[in-house]
């Protein structure tokens, strides 16, 4: 048994150089495995760069741009505003002419209502004017009548009347 454990001791200690090679080799091969994936990561990184740098210009300049635009969008709503305001008071100031020609308009439907009565009564007098104008006719036609008879009496008895007409009476 010891000899078999000598020569299991003697082969160890035969195969440290290739094992100690292999695990150099393997450390080796590592570190350049490590190296080439660090050369990667730097490759990736640069081609990252390179690809992002342009994009931050962009995104750069789109701010700028939505920027510029908030302020013309603040700028037209400001305006926007003040037309409204305008046009507010406007409307308002319609609204007051618009009120004011109502209640004038009322105060003309009352004058126009006065009027009507009035009228209505204007035209009742009338009509009782024109009746008593009717019947004063028919009187100053029964009085010139009568004068005419007086003056014809007056005249056969021989008389000249006292009274004369400045015009000749005439039969209506």
């Amino acid at each position: 048994m010891n000899d078999g454990l000598v020569v299991v001791i003697a082969a160890l200690v035969g195969s440290i150089p290739s094992i100690y090679a292999i695990i150099s080799g393997k450390r080796k091969s590592d570190a350049e495995a490590r190296k080439a994936r660090a050369e990667a990561a730097n490759s990736i990184s640069d081609a990252a760069i390179q690809l992002v740098n342009p994009l931050r210009c962009e995104n750069e300049a789109l701010r700028k741009d939505i920027e510029a635009m908030e302020e013309r969008l603040k700028s037209r709503i400001a305006e926007q505003e003040a037309k409204i305001v305008a046009q507010e008071a406007k409307l308002a100031e319609q609204e007051a002419k618009v009120a004011a020609q109502e209640t004038k308009l009322a105060e003309q439907d009352v004058e126009i209502s006065s009027l009507k009565t009035e009228n209505g009564e204007l035209r009742e007098r009338m009509s009782q004017q024109d009746a008593k104008i009717v019947d004063l006719e028919s009187e100053n036609v029964q009085l010139r009548e009568g004068v005419e008879l007086l003056m014809r009496q007056v005249e056969r008895f021989g008389e000249r009347p006292a009274y004369q007409p400045i015009q000749p009476i005439r039969k209506r």
